[in-house]
């Protein structure tokens, strides 16, 4: 009896403990809690930046300077500019704010060029690269070139002596008139004054490197970019030469004439220059006046020269 006893309270203690210790069914109504859920933090959107142009093109003449400007927009940061130029002018880029200054300096130059160059803009996030081209004149071979084109043509018309020839008619009928010579005396000077122009001309026209076409071809080939701006001179200083010698012949029959007359001066041709008639080798002639205001003017005693090699009615 004691045993069964004994028994029952051990078995009532064992339910008991167990209950306590959460051993029994599963209808005990204890619940699991469910964890947050974590939310990830919100990341921000950064605009990349932009700039105003990616292509820009420019024109200066060699020596000349040029600027333009890149704007940058949504900048991140400080801004910072570079680029790659290794010409021979010279690149400056100068950064205020979000604004870049291009300057681009021309160098000398013997042919038209175009240079070409990039401009890398950098901020803290991201960089931009504009490409940049700058066409550079060759602006001191213009007036070569024009000299050329103008002697060619000249020397196709037979005119390329005209100021000469107005001074020689002048000086003849002056002599004649004063009665310093007879008219059959002017005759044979005009006769030698006509022969040592005619070989002049021949010459010229018969020469590899000074007759019209070898000029027109020397202007063709520097447009083509065959030859540079220091072509030109080499062939310019040929052609002074060569047209001066056949001036000064022709000179000397004039001075003869002015022999005559205290009012007639000597003169001495100098190089060929551009003028609104064509080219004359009196005009721009140190040794008879001087530019004044971008204009020329003879000096006292060759005023009259000037007017007769502006007339078109000199030989009267």
């Amino acid at each position: 009896m004691k045993k069964k006893i004994a028994i029952f309270i051990y078995t009532t203690v064992l339910t008991v403990f167990l209950s306590a210790c959460g051993g029994g069914d599963s209808d005990s109504g204890d619940t699991t809690p469910t964890p947050p859920i974590a939310t990830p933090p919100a990341t921000s959107v950064t605009t990349p930046m932009t700039v105003s142009a990616n292509t820009i093109n420019l024109s200066v003449d060699e020596l000349g300077a040029v600027s333009t400007s890149i704007n940058a927009s949504n900048v991140n940061g400080s801004l910072s500019a570079t680029n790659n130029y290794t010409g021979s002018g010279k690149v400056s880029v100068v950064v205020s704010g979000n604004t870049a200054k291009i300057t681009f300096t021309a160098s000398e130059m013997f042919n038209d060029k175009s240079e070409q160059f990039a401009v890398t803009i950098k901020d803290s996030k991201s960089s931009q690269t504009v490409n940049v081209t700058t066409n550079v004149s060759n602006v001191s071979a213009t007036n070569k070139l024009s000299l050329l084109t103008s002697y060619a043509a000249s020397l196709s018309q037979k005119s390329l002596f005209n100021d000469m020839t107005n001074i020689y008619r002048f000086y003849s009928s002056a002599a004649v008139l004063l009665g310093e010579i007879s008219p059959a005396d002017a005759d044979s000077y005009q006769a030698q004054f006509s022969n040592t122009q005619m070989t002049a001309y021949s010459t010229l026209a018969a020469s590899d490197t000074y007759s019209s076409a070898a000029i027109n071809k020397i202007v063709s080939d520097y447009g083509s970019g065959l030859i540079s701006e220091k072509d030109i001179d080499s062939v310019i200083n040929g052609l002074q030469a060569s047209a001066q010698a056949a001036n000064t012949q022709l000179a000397a029959t004039i001075n003869e004439m002015a022999t005559y007359s205290d009012k007639l001066p000597m003169v001495t041709p100098g190089e060929l220059s551009m003028t609104i008639t064509g080219l004359s080798s009196f005009v721009g002639n140190t040794s008879m006046g001087a530019y004044i205001d971008n204009e020329w003017v003879f000096n006292g005693e060759f005023v009259l020269i000037g007017k007769i090699i502006s007339s078109t009615c000199a030989a009267e």
